[in-house]
């Protein structure tokens, strides 16, 4: 019976997810307000990202002379781009989900192949 309830909730999220107001409209029902929210976020992200790198370039310089002599000196740096780029939208949407501004997730079978 148990599962049955939390099946239910999980279609019931899934529905209201794909409710959630656009982005533009959001940002037209208070622009300003919308404005000084993502701009905190972006500096949060990036602040947030930047010690990331920090941390993650100190600790591969410690191998960077193996990494050179077999070529792979260019990998770790494109990893990192990688990751920022795919975990930054995230981690901004997330914070402007706290800061009162529901964000439309696009659904799981449309995040493949991103």
């Amino acid at each position: 019976m148990k599962r049955l309830v939390a099946g239910g909730g999980v279609l019931a999220t899934l529905l209201l997810v794909g409710c959630a107001p656009q982005t533009s409209e959001l940002r037209a029902s208070n622009p300003e307000k919308y404005d000084k929210d993502d701009a905190y976020c972006r500096s949060q992200v990036d602040a947030e990202t930047r010690r990331q790198r920090t941390i993650d370039s100190s600790n591969r310089s410690v191998a960077r002379e193996e990494q050179d002599r077999f070529g792979q000196a260019g990998l770790p740096d494109a990893m990192d781009d990688y990751t920022a780029a795919r975990s930054t939208d995230r981690m901004v949407s997330d914070c402007m989900e706290q800061r009162g501004w529901p964000v439309q997730h696009a659904q799981w079978w449309q995040r493949f192949g991103r």
